[in-house]
């Protein structure tokens, strides 16, 4: 079988959504190699705690709760802020995909999810054929 890589192009203000663009999974000989999250708490939990989970906003409760927001996983963090909320904008997007066999990659624009912070962040994950023994991606 071959490497699969996976990678979060998206809006962080759509419903259930969290400030994960860029987030990515990578699975190679069977294994996940890099994880993009477990949930051990629902979002009953949170609501318990009188916290506004289904708020959105830039200053949300939300965002404090570590598993929504960028500070964990494989996400990217600048200067220990947040991603920028994107309600009703494009918070990343795909710029360019290529499947072929030799060196399969996708490219995506973080930069809307950055806005303030960086002028432009690219980011591409990929998973060459040769990054796996033979046989066993």
């Amino acid at each position: 079988r071959r490497p699969f890589c996976c990678i979060k192009a998206r809006a962080s203000g759509v419903l259930k959504a969290n400030m994960d663009s860029g987030d990515f999974v990578v699975d190679a000989s069977r294994v996940r190699w890099v994880i993009d999250g477990m949930d051990r708490y629902g979002y009953a939990f949170h609501e318990e705690q009188d916290m506004a989970i289904w708020d959105y906003s830039q200053d949300s409760d939300k965002w404090r709760v570590f598993k929504h927001n960028n500070f964990i996983y494989n996400r990217l963090t600048i200067d220990d802020q947040f991603q920028v909320t994107q309600v009703g904008k494009v918070g990343a997007c795909v710029m360019k995909q290529y499947s072929a066999d030799d060196f399969p990659y996708t490219t995506i624009d973080l930069t809307g999810a950055y806005k303030g912070q960086a002028d432009r962040i690219h980011r591409m994950i990929a998973m060459p054929e040769k990054a796996c023994p033979a046989g066993n991606g």
